[in-house]
């Protein structure tokens, strides 16, 4: 399958603007020039090729060492020479292709050529150089197919470049599912690896989902791509996501997939997302006073008169800026830019609405202490989200920027608990001004500490990561360090060769290419993420068991109050059933594992209304029999039924299992087990009677609550009181997938 010119451009366009891993471009530029040397002096036949691989048709391109200057900057140069062709071919390709990199580099469309360029050379020419510039013009081709081929030649052979380098290296992968204004989801990827002992970051492709952003559609197309390049995916030392919640799902998300593949490649979530979700976190009266300051931006910005008299306001208060920045969700600087500048224009906005709207103003004054306070946060926030966009960032540098940040939010929190604000400068300001009272202080602090508590659980992964000391400082004491790496590291240490570089920072020097030759066993563990798998093992087990404990808590709640949810539908009633209908089928990501909703609800019941064991009423016997819920199988198959109110049918079929199945689903049922309650005895305690097993096949109580483990059927009063669990946990998309429901 051929590579679209759309999707040639965006590779060409990526390595020359040089894109980051996370889709954002880098501090520096990488200025790319190229060098033509002959191969056959054949007229018209030139082959543009960048890196050490390269398609010959009549020239070859070299790839030229970077200079160190550039290598400190991560940048490669390619650069031309037409030595050995004679004259007019130099003047009909070089500068073709030169110029139309610089087109494809700005982003302009390709009729510049013929419509700005060829003109204002044809002007220097005559007016500087005095000649005719008919001469020079004519050897220029730069008409718009040709600036299209000449783009395309250049990013199809770049883009051959790279996956000939990822065919022979190890190398990392990122992934961005994101969602342009036309509803297209675009898949973004993105990949990292070391060549001439420095990260290369580099664009791989972009590919557009024309169905869906599931975790399998998003495998088929990275594994399609892979397979036509013949790049091997066991190249894939480590991935990160970013975007559909589908991504990081480990039982049917893109992870869980890739894994099937690679099963030891290391994961991670994007952590400017973790971040972002962190920031967003607010109490009700800050969200509020958030949603003063938006509304009042959308009056001024959306409405064209508003804009204008707002301008004419500032300039006649002499404000350093007559305008308001918009704030927007995807960009990930806008809300602290936004929030400032609104600070800083401040009076001149509330003066504008003591016109406009007289409600909103009063407002504005009220919680100018929570807009001040907002404005000094969310700048702090900006200045860790640069430190994670920072260059060659990494997971140990990422643990020191958000350990250092949230220390911060405690050191805040201790300050403000002081009466000293100084380090939030507008809050103090408005403290000057009496603006802030006991009671905001305490907001404020408690909005602190809640950021320090979302903070250790969605970077719990990173903070719980154990960063050997010898890869910080190859040189320290290895007595304390596994013994299967302390002969390397003896080793390695005595090496006066490899030293010299350790002044350039632990980096520098654990990229040097003598590294993984000599001692493979310490590069493993450098190149895996020193302690991070096992961090993130232990952070998965122990978000397990504290989700689980909120969903029990949150339906053994809602049980106990019926007001909350009303689910008295739930209370058995004789002759009426004790689930109201509205059967659902629910399924969401739980750690790695498909947790049935059925499963821990009943479970959840069972154990709120306090039921130890199941009254058997033997049909033989005639007697009631208490049974434990580890007895036997075999005296589950003689259970009477009769005149006995149906609490709930659970069929297995297949491997599959269904509760109050319809009348289709029944007939092919394999088995079913029927639950019933004695009238007696539910009002007292609600207690479980009866349990009756039809047709052949073997059926007991624990099989039961293995198929409730399988699949899940719940009433829509549980669905909803499970959702407000996990409400706050489905925008993470860390652990969980969107919650789908199919009803019956």
């Amino acid at each position: 399958m051929s590579v679209s010119a759309f999707e040639r451009k965006l590779v060409f366009s990526g390595i020359s603007n040089g894109l980051r891993m996370d889709g954002r471009s880098f501090q520096s530029p990488r200025p790319i020039t190229v060098r033509v040397n002959p191969v056959d002096p054949s007229p018209g036949s030139v082959t543009v090729c960048f890196g050490d691989c390269c398609v010959t048709a009549g020239a070859r391109l070299e790839l030229q060492k970077p200079t160190t200057e550039n290598a400190d900057q991560g940048s490669v140069d390619f650069s031309i020479s037409m030595a050995g062709l004679s004259d007019d071919v130099d003047a009909e390709f070089s500068p073709s292709y030169r110029i139309s990199l610089l087109i494809a580099k700005a982003g302009k469309p390709h009729t510049i050529g013929e419509e700005l360029i060829m003109p204002a050379i044809a002007e220097v020419v005559q007016t500087v150089l005095h000649q005719d510039a008919g001469d020079v013009t004519r050897k220029i081709a730069l008409s718009n197919d040709t600036v299209q081929r000449r783009i395309d030649a250049m990013a199809e052979d770049t883009e051959h470049t790279l996956c000939c380098m990822l065919r022979e290296t190890e190398f990392s992968l990122e992934l961005d599912e994101s969602t342009l204004p036309g509803n297209e989801s675009l898949l973004l990827a993105y990949v990292r690896f070391i060549r001439e002992e420095r990260f290369v970051e580099e664009l791989l492709f972009s590919k557009e989902l024309s169905t869906d952003t599931r975790g399998e559609s998003i495998f088929q197309a990275v594994e399609e791509f892979f397979i036509e390049k013949g790049i091997p995916l066991q190249n894939v030392i480590a991935v990160a996501t970013d975007g559909a919640s589908a991504m990081p799902g480990c039982q049917r998300g893109f992870i869980s997939y890739l894994k099937s593949v690679v099963p030891n490649v290391l994961s991670i979530h994007c952590v400017l997302h973790r971040q972002h979700l962190v920031a967003r976190r607010l109490s009700p009266r800050l969200h509020e006073s958030l949603r003063y300051v938006i509304n009042a931006i959308n009056k001024v910005k959306s409405n064209a008169l508003n804009d204008g008299l707002f301008r004419r306001l500032c300039d006649e208060n002499n404000e350093d800026f007559n305008r308001l920045l918009l704030h927007t969700e995807v960009r990930w600087l806008s809300k602290g830019a936004c929030l400032s500048r609104f600070f800083d224009l401040y009076e001149s906005v509330v003066q504008f609405f003591e016109q406009e709207d007289a409600l909103l103003s009063e407002n504005l004054r009220n919680r100018k202490a929570d807009i001040a306070y907002l404005v000094d946060l969310y700048f702090k926030f900006n200045e860790m989200n640069k430190q994670l966009q920072a260059e060659d960032l990494n997971l140990i540098k990422t643990k020191s920027v958000i350990c250092a940040f949230m220390s911060k939010l405690l050191l805040f929190k201790r300050n403000f608990g002081r009466g000293e604000l100084s380090q939030f400068q507008s809050l103090a300001e408005v403290r000057n001004e009496g603006g802030v009272c006991e009671a905001d202080v305490e907001l404020y602090c408690e909005h602190l500490q809640a950021l320090h508590d979302d903070f250790t659980r969605r970077f719990q992964d990173i903070l719980c990561m154990v960063i050997p000391d010898w890869v910080i400082n190859p040189l320290s004491n290895v007595d304390d360090e596994e013994i299967s790496l302390q002969e390397e590291l003896l080793d390695l240490q005595s090496n006066v060769e490899l030293k010299a570089r350790l002044s350039q920072g632990y980096q520098q020097f654990w990229l040097q290419k003598e590294v993984p030759v000599l001692y493979p066993r310490v590069w493993g563990v450098c190149r895996d993420g020193p302690g991070y798998k096992e961090a993130q093992s232990a952070a998965s087990d122990n978000s397990m068991d504290e989700r689980l404990e909120n969903v029990i808590f949150h339906l053994s709640s809602a049980f106990r109050i019926n007001s909350t949810h009303a689910l008295k539908s739930l209370c058995v009633k004789p002759g009426v059933l004790c689930w109201h209908v509205h059967i659902t089928i629910l399924v969401f990501q739980y750690c790695g594992n498909l947790v049935d909703t059925c499963s821990i609800a009943a479970n959840v019941l069972l154990h709120t209304m306090r039921i130890p064991v199941i009254d058997i009423r033997s049909a033989k016997e005639q007697s009631a029999t208490i049974v434990d819920l580890n007895a036997d199988p075999d005296e589950f198959l003689t259970i009477d039924m009769s005149d006995v109110p149906l609490l709930a049918t659970v069929v297995k079929i297949g491997r599959h299992c269904l509760i109050d199945p319809t009348e289709v689903e029944l007939s092919g049922a394999t088995c079913s087990a029927v639950v019933g309650t004695n009238r007696q005895c539910i009002a007292a305690a609600g207690q479980i009677c009866y349990f009756s097993k039809n047709f052949g096949n073997s059926l007991d109580f624990l099989t039961v609550v293995t198929m409730m483990n399988e699949g899940s059927v719940v009433i829509n009063s549980i669905y909803c009181a499970l959702m407000e669990v996990l409400s706050d946990q489905e925008k993470l998309c860390l652990e969980e997938q969107k919650l789908p429901v199919i009803e019956y």
